[in-house]
């Protein structure tokens, strides 16, 4: 009888099942106890105590780094929402670079705990945002003297009057460079310049991305 009331006690619903999660649940505790003890001794990564400029005697409050974290979480979101969104639909919309997931899905899943979301996929996220962020800054400074660049090409007076077809009987060279202007501008409205910035900025934001500028691989 004793062995049998064992055996149901080590087989029974939930038992090992049981155990497993009394064990999880106590190495969840014991996490918790640490980051509690680490805040209450002021207890901040060198890492981040480097970019915040904390001195090597600086405390940390736990209540304004919770603070902290939430606004840098609304600055993340709002900044993945606003870049992804300009380039995806305004920008680059036949781009092969996209967004893996919205940025406030995969924090919020790895906050939650959510063993499908690790540390190095939140980063990956998190880096893909830093380097979209900084392709298109760095485009917007060099758009515009790539489109002038391409604009003289082939508007600028030389290149007109090169390009311009010999002027027959009883026309002069004039006539003809302003017969070839007109002939080129034929189609050029708002917004097919605009669709020519907007090629320009997203080719210069891949070749960020590839490491293609400044001498990248």
């Amino acid at each position: 009888m004793t062995h049998s009331g064992g055996q149901q006690e080590q087989d029974g619903p939930g038992g090992p099942e049981l155990e497993r999660l009394r064990a999880e649940l106590e190495s969840a505790r014991r996490r918790i106890a640490e980051l509690e003890a680490a805040f209450a001794s002021g207890g901040v990564p060198p890492e981040t105590r480097a970019r915040l400029q904390l001195g090597p005697d600086e405390r940390a409050d736990a209540a304004r780094a919770m603070e902290v974290c939430g606004l840098l979480a609304d600055l993340a979101v709002s900044l993945d929402q606003v870049m992804w969104t300009a380039w995806s639909k305004n920008i680059a919309p036949r781009s092969a670079v996209k967004r893996s997931a919205p940025l406030s899905r995969t924090m919020g899943r790895y906050v939650a705990g959510d063993p499908e979301v690790s540390r190095a996929a939140l980063g990956a996220d998190v880096e893909s945002l830093k380097r979209l962020s900084a392709a298109l800054i760095a485009a917007v400074g060099r758009v515009g003297r790539l489109f002038a660049q391409r604009h003289l090409q082939k508007y600028a007076v030389q290149a007109i009057s090169d390009a311009a077809p010999s002027p027959g009987f009883m026309k002069n060279k004039e006539a003809a460079c302003w017969q070839h202007y007109v002939k080129l501008m034929n189609g050029v409205e708002d917004e097919s310049i605009n669709q020519e910035i907007m090629q320009l900025i997203a080719e210069s934001v891949e070749q960020v991305l590839r490491g293609r500028m400044g001498g990248g691989s």
